[in-house]
């Protein structure tokens, strides 16, 4: 785990970088579905648990931070997530 959080306050470089972002992710993920009808079951595996470690930093690291920063470029199906992780943060 890193021992910081990136903080980006300009707008434009956060989206430019929170839609790079999810390029990449998106391209790991088809990647891992392509890999899964040709690789062994094993080197899959392997596999899927790299592109989650790489996932789950660049979710910590770089786009969790920049939402909490930017809220408008939260997706949808992230802001319940992102409410959840506010209330936690900051109990009432």
């Amino acid at each position: 785990m890193s021992d910081y959080r990136i903080v980006i306050k300009d707008t434009g470089l956060a989206g430019e970088l929170n839609r790079i972002t999810a390029e990449y992710q998106s391209q790991l993920t088809s990647l891992l579905d392509r890999a899964r009808d040709v690789e062994q079951s094993e080197d899959i595996k392997l596999l899927a648990l790299g592109v989650g470690d790489v996932l789950a930093t660049l979710g910590r690291d770089i786009l969790f931070p920049i939402y909490r920063s930017h809220p408008k470029l939260i997706p949808e199906e992230l802001k319940s997530c992102m409410d959840n992780e506010a209330q936690h943060a900051n109990p009432t």
